[in-house]
Formats: C-alpha cells, sequence, structure tokens
C-alpha cells in the first residue's frame, strides 16, 4: 500500500475543509457587509471590518446577525416615524397654501400701505420662540410668534408705502425694513427684508427687493426663503415664504 499518496490525499483534504470554511465565512461576511452599506448602518459596517480580519466564528456570525436585526428594526422604525411626520407636514403645508391664498386677496387691494405676508414653516422637532424683532413685538402675547414643531406660523407686517426723497437728484426712494430672529434649544436663524424703489433717469423706477437669511445657532440650521408673491406697481406688497429644517434628524 502506498502510505506517501494517502497521507497526500488526508493533506489535500484539510486544505479543502479550510478553504471551504474560510469562503462560507468570507460569503457571510459579504453579505452582511453588503446589507449593512446599503441600509446605511455604519458603525455595523466597522464591527465587520474588524470581525473580517480573523472570520469569525459562528457564535460570532450568529451574534452579529442578531444585533445587524435588532439595528434595522430600529432603523426602519426610526424611518417609519419619519414618514409619518413628513405626512403630517405635508398636509399643514397643503392648509396654509389655502390659508396663504385667502390672506394674500385680503392684502392686495388694499393701496394705503405696503404689507409683507410672511409664513414660516418649522420642518424640525423643536419650538421656535421670537428673540429679536424689528418691531415691538411685546404688545402681543409670546404665544402668537411661536412656532412648534412641524408647524408653521403666519403674520403680515406693514409699512408706509416707499417715497421717493424730496432731493430729486437722489435715486434712492425710502426704505421698508423689517427683520426678525427666531430660537431654539438647539437652533436659532435671522432673517431680514427691505424693498426700495431706485430712479433711472432714461428706464424709470424699479422695485428692489433684497433678503437675506442664515443660521446663527450652536448648531447648524437649514434655511430658505422664497419670494411666493409681489405687486409691480405701488403699494409693491409682497409675501415670504421661509423654511427651516434640522440637517441630521432623528
Amino acid at each position: 500500500m502506498d502510505e506517501t499518496k494517502n497521507d497526500e490525499n488526508s493533506e489535500d483534504q484539510e486544505v479543502y475543509e479550510v478553504i471551504k470554511d474560510v469562503t462560507i465565512k468570507k460569503n457571510v461576511y459579504d453579505q452582511l457587509s453588503g446589507i449593512a452599506t446599503m441600509t446605511g448602518l455604519g458603525p455595523l459596517v466597522n464591527l465587520l471590518s474588524s470581525a473580517a480580519s480573523t472570520l469569525f466564528t459562528q457564535k460570532e456570525q450568529e451574534r452579529m446577525w442578531k444585533n445587524f436585526k435588532e439595528a434595522n428594526e430600529k432603523e426602519q422604525a426610526r424611518l417609519a416615524e419619519h414618514r409619518k411626520l413628513r405626512e403630517e407636514l405635508e398636509e399643514v403645508m397643503r392648509k396654509s397654501l389655502r390659508e396663504e391664498a385667502r390672506t394674500w386677496a385680503s392684502i392686495r387691494p388694499v393701496a394705503s400701505h405696503t404689507s409683507v405676508l410672511f409664513f414660516i414653516y418649522n420642518s424640525t422637532n423643536e419650538t421656535f420662540k421670537i428673540d429679536y424683532s424689528s418691531w415691538d413685538s411685546n404688545r402681543q402675547s409670546a404665544k402668537e410668534y411661536e412656532i412648534g414643531p412641524l408647524q408653521y406660523l403666519s403674520f403680515t407686517l406693514r409699512s408706509a408705502i416707499p417715497q421717493r426723497h424730496p432731493d430729486r437728484k437722489v435715486r434712492v426712494s425710502s426704505k421698508v425694513n423689517h427683520g426678525f430672529t427666531y430660537r431654539s434649544a438647539k437652533f436659532a436663524f435671522d432673517f431680514s427684508t427691505q424693498l426700495y424703489i431706485r430712479h433711472h433717469y432714461i428706464n424709470g423706477p424699479s422695485v428692489i427687493r433684497e433678503h437675506s437669511l442664515r443660521s446663527v445657532g450652536r448648531y447648524r440650521l437649514n434655511c430658505e426663503y422664497e419670494l411666493k408673491r409681489s405687486m409691480a406697481g405701488s403699494p409693491y406688497s409682497y409675501s415670504m415664504a421661509i423654511y427651516i429644517d434640522n440637517p441630521n434628524p432623528g
């Protein structure tokens, strides 16, 4: 009997079993890593990367599968809650659009002053309170200017219609100026708007509206604004929408 050949076959079988075991473990790792990457579970990816260096045991695989399932269930629950809140916000937006249309319809015929209509949309989970205003906001209750989570606030500010300077050589009229700052526990934003008329000897008057919106709190806040409606002629009233959102929800 050729014992050398038998020894070689035995060694080949051992090598085969090792390769097979490594291949199975690597396939499991690849599958877990792919799923974790697609679902955005960064910590799990790091865990898998460290485990890959030792090609984890069966118990480690089972524990990782359990951790992954628990993490995935939590992530799915968070996403479901986020979708629910977004749906609620969309309904709030639809309601606000109807209100904005009605309010603008009441503002448009008024010719005695310039009106600026504001709609502020709070897409965060925090309550914002007014911290500064260019007008005397103490005349109203602080609650009137409060914006709850996933809610909106609307109000109208009125000013004298911009008039040309008595010195006809001055090309810029008087200005409409409004500004305010809102704060929550984490965030804050500052908004300002102004309107004036610039007179040109050749082209005639042109209406200038300028706006500024910025995050000024401890944590960054996504801020955007939009000029929704405007009147080209006197009294030059207009409507602004301000959108604030947490860049890192959850």
